[in-house]
């Protein structure tokens, strides 16, 4: 297994994500590659990872503030 999921069930989720036009796929023999359809998708892509990791400081400091022991 790679990325914890099993090959049927990542064949099932890229299926999904071509069907919803957010991937392009292209078969080459036996071979089948994945590629994002378009620019705007790829920059929302970017301005998505971009949002999570400047967020990241936020999400730990209320995961610490959540497990803080209540008095």
């Amino acid at each position: 297994m790679i990325a914890g999921i099993s090959p049927s069930a990542a064949s099932g989720h890229f299926a999904r994500l071509v069907e919803s036009g957010l991937l392009k796929l292209e078969v080459s023999g036996l071979h089948r590659y994945y590629r994002i359809a378009t620019a705007d998708i790829a920059m929302a892509i970017k301005a998505l990872a971009n949002l999570a990791q400047a967020s990241a400081p936020l999400r730990e400091q209320a995961e610490e503030h959540q497990e803080a022991p209540r008095l």
